[in-house]
């Protein structure tokens, strides 16, 4: 048998001798107040009662129901009783779903990140180069969910690229994402691509390059 069920069992008697414990500490004290049960019985040392006859035998039994209680105790071999011990316990344990819900309840139907459509990051074609300044662009499909957009950039075709852009927060994606970057060096061909992180894993689109001016 589980201890939860003993400690059940023994909180409820304890429970009960408390009870009695306080009426039997309070009882020696006249009730102010009529239809409150009392016993004309010398025998459990009560008073005489304003209730009907046939009340007073109920109260009087009850009483001496009461007194009975102070012969009970807590004897733990009750927990090795055959009627005890036969007892079963059937609780059960409830396991976690595997998927409890969206990740984003606001997303739109399909596209959030508990959805079964793949994150797909798109390196769009720089724009506005000059010899030291440029602007990224990515793109995400309307409504995607993710934590973090941001671009690779480098002058070496590899990855992972030297330099990353600092990121751009986001939660529920509108589609396109920028960045303008400065302090390149003219004249110099770079690679870009853009990047998306969603649920812990970061997601990379197709490299691209362009080449600053000279002037």
């Amino acid at each position: 048998m589980s201890n939860t069920i003993k400690v059940i069992l023994i909180t409820v008697v304890i429970i009960a001798i408390g009870a009695f414990g306080y009426w039997y500490a309070t009882s020696g004290s006249t009730p102010e107040t009529t239809g409150v049960l009392q016993s004309s019985n010398p025998a459990l040392g009560g008073v005489d009662s304003p209730l009907a006859a046939d009340d007073t035998a109920i109260s009087d039994k009850f009483l001496a129901l009461l007194l009975n209680m102070r012969t009970i105790k807590l004897d733990q071999s009750i927990f090795s009783d055959a009627a005890f011990t036969s007892l079963k316990d059937f609780s059960t344990t409830i396991t976690p779903e595997a998927n409890p819900g969206r990740a984003n309840p606001f997303a739109p139907i399909g596209v959030d990140a508990a959805g079964a459509q793949a994150l797909v990051v798109t390196t769009g074609l720089t724009a506005a180069i000059t010899k030291d300044t440029a602007t990224f662009v990515g793109a995400l499909p309307v409504g995607s969910v993710v934590t973090k957009r941001y671009f690779e950039y480098g002058t070496v075709n590899a990855t992972p690229l030297a330099n990353i852009t600092a990121g751009v927060q986001g939660d529920v994606v509108t589609g396109a994402f920028t960045f303008n970057i400065t302090g390149l060096t003219p004249n110099t061909t770079y690679y870009v691509r853009a990047a998306a992180v969603a649920n812990g894993t970061t997601v990379y689109g197709q490299m691209q390059s362009f080449k600053t001016l000279a002037q």
